[in-house]
Formats: structure tokens, sequence, C-alpha cells
């Protein structure tokens, strides 16, 4: 019997919702400059509005595409976007 929990590797409409918001957001952040996610709530407007829980995830997606760096200033976690290389595209 195959595991229900398999799938059928298709993103929900959730997921998919979620993985545009964060490509807006990583669009609108400037390279270089470094972002709290209070600063991401109150500024960015594809996650205008929305509470820390819920962009969070949506930062570790990014950071884990290599599109986003997570440091940490006087124990506050910030948020870079990577310089991205022109010569790629």
């Amino acid at each position: 019997l195959g595991k229900k929990s398999a799938g059928n590797g298709k993103l929900t409409k959730a997921q998919e919702a979620n993985l545009a918001t964060a490509n807006a957001m990583a669009e609108w952040m400037e390279p270089g400059h470094a972002y709290s996610i209070t600063d991401l709530s109150k500024s960015c407007p594809a996650v205008l509005g929305l509470n820390p829980q819920k962009i969070r995830p949506m930062l570790t997606g990014l950071i884990k595409a290599n599109i986003v760096e997570r440091s940490e200033v006087k124990g506050k976690p910030m948020f870079t976007k990577v310089a991205e290389a022109e010569a790629e595209a």
C-alpha cells in the first residue's frame, strides 16, 4: 500500500500563492540593504500588514534558494537580498 502522505509532488494553491508572494517580496528588496521582518511587514507591498509568523516561512524558502541571506544585528534577525550576477541571465 502506498503512503497517503506521499502526494503527487504538486504544490497546493496555498503553497503556490505563498511562493508568488515570496518572489514578489524578493523583487521588492534592494540588494545590500538589510531588512527586519517588521520592516518588511510595514513597507513591502507584497506582505503589507502580514504578521511575522506568515512572513518568516517565506523568507526561509528564499534563504534556501540563495536569494536572501540571514544575519543578526544585536540579536535581531536581518535579511539581505543577495546581489544577483547579471552575467548569468
